[in-house]
């Protein structure tokens, strides 16, 4: 089955490209920067918003966290039981899965767990933003939150993160810095897009 970026054509993969480099254009930015009518950059948008696509989303993002509340971000590490997942017993302990279904048994599974469930129990307190899987690295997942204060990341982590099947160990780092968005990225000008050069598409020979 092809992948999203596959199905995509020469128009789709430029305004791809120029929303890569500014995330926050507007239609007469993306205009400009790929030299298709404001119409055509509006179709495209459109087709890559569809369900079954997903290559594009439009959303409202939090830019400054401690201003709405969170001013702590810390990473959570996990070493996971990889033995104690592979016989589904990742999750919640004492609360039985109805289905095979439910079960937790792959990392992916309990990544998503603790992003979309988990966190739903710390609402208020604290925000995951994230959920990775890591290769080459001493932890298998990694955790990226928003914390209101130090009590609301150590009731996450004690009894939230090591109170699941398929968590062996943690390893929490508090993040003192972290990048601001540019101010390019915030507001750009529309007279000010940048032309957006894409490779010319690899044609497909037929047999």
């Amino acid at each position: 089955m092809p992948t999203s970026y596959e199905r995509l054509d020469v128009k789709d993969r430029a305004i791809a490209e120029a929303i890569v480099q500014n995330p926050r254009a507007s239609v007469p930015w993306i205009s400009k920067a790929t030299g298709y009518p404001e119409s055509t950059v509006n179709k495209h948008l459109s087709a890559m918003q569809q369900l079954d696509r997903l290559v594009l989303g439009r959303i409202i993002q939090v830019l400054n966290w401690r201003a709405v509340g969170y001013p702590l971000r810390y990473r959570v590490d996990i070493l996971v039981d990889q033995r104690m997942l592979s016989r589904g017993k990742g999750g919640p302990y004492g609360k039985p899965q109805k289905s095979k279904a439910e079960r937790i048994s792959t990392q992916e599974q309990l990544g998503t767990y603790i992003k979309y469930t988990l966190s739903k129990q710390y609402e208020g307190r604290i925000v995951v933003l994230d959920a990775s899987i890591l290769l080459g690295h001493a932890a298998d997942l990694t955790v990226a939150l928003c914390a209101k204060d130090s009590e609301a990341i150590r009731d996450f982590v004690t009894t939230g993160l090591r109170g699941l099947g398929g968590v062996n160990s943690t390893s929490t780092s508090e993040q003192i810095w972290t990048c601001p968005p540019l101010p390019e990225l915030v507001g750009v000008a529309d007279d000010e897009a940048p032309e957006i050069k894409m490779a010319p598409a690899s044609r497909s020979r037929s047999r």
